[in-house]
């Protein structure tokens, strides 16, 4: 964040000049820590917020202004939210550590479905991504997206390796089996659909365009950009490395 608003201090001053900047996070010492180092470089511009992604927050007032577009940026955020499990279109329960298949009472889960072709067989559906997206057009007005994620992953080999759209199910030492194997101790992250995303995000609210697209095309769209990523030896990992990530941009509501 820091270093962000350096940047646009330096590149866009008009811009900075009434630029606020407002971090998220469910945790209190990372927002206070976030708060503090941002007020110390750049006086009043920043304000946080502590609360999970996906679950009830509100944006500063100042994000209200609908002549004010507000930009989000979320890097690597979608890939650790919440997913729900179905099978034939009957949303999962976990009871005593097993699986229960029940008929999709759920709003987030009925939402999640109507936007794809009935999903046969057993599948993760992203209702955490829209339970994100649908906070983000209550607290902005004009949003702009930002958002960075995997498109691909390793295909996992556990018990959910048949699902579409399984998660890698890691703790620090070992892969895990199945997420029913995830403590509290483990990371749990799942591939994005991004042509999924684009259908989610128009029916959060969004219009205008959307695209995603990979680093490297990108960062290449600006010459200048592209050689400030460049390393010593002229390996640029942002044109060079992350063929497995897309980068997902959206004009916002009106714009």
């Amino acid at each position: 964040a820091v270093h962000f608003l350096d940047y646009v201090r330096t590149n866009a001053p008009d811009v900075f000049a009434d630029c606020r900047y407002a971090g998220v996070d469910a945790s209190q010492d990372a927002c206070e820590n976030f708060h503090a180092r941002v007020r110390d470089a750049h006086g009043a511009v920043a304000s946080a917020v502590v609360a999970d992604a996906r679950s009830e927050w509100t944006l500063p007032a100042d994000f209200q202004d609908e002549s004010c577009p507000t930009v989000v940026f979320a890097l690597e955020l979608l890939d650790n939210l919440p997913h729900d499990k179905v099978r034939n279109g009957f949303e999962g329960w976990v009871v005593d550590g097993r699986e229960d298949f029940r008929p999709a009472a759920d709003a987030w889960v009925r939402r999640a479905l109507a936007l794809d072709e009935p999903v046969a067989g057993d599948a993760f559906v992203p209702t955490g991504c829209l339970q994100f997206l649908g906070r983000v057009f209550e607290g902005a007005p004009r949003p702009r997206l930002f958002l960075a994620d995997f498109s691909e992953l390793p295909r996992p080999t556990g018990r959910d390796a048949t699902a579409a759209n399984a998660p890698l199910v890691a703790a620090a030492d070992r892969d895990l089996d199945s997420y029913l194997e995830a403590c509290g101790d483990a990371d749990i992250f799942f591939a994005t659909d991004f042509d999924w995303l684009a259908k989610a995000y128009a029916s959060a609210g969004g219009v205008g365009g959307v695209t995603a697209v990979p680093p490297a095309e990108f960062f290449a769209r600006s010459p200048d950009l592209a050689a400030e990523t460049a390393t010593r030896s002229g390996f640029n990992p942002m044109l060079e490395d992350f063929w497995n990530t897309r980068i997902f941009l959206a004009s916002g509501r009106g714009v």
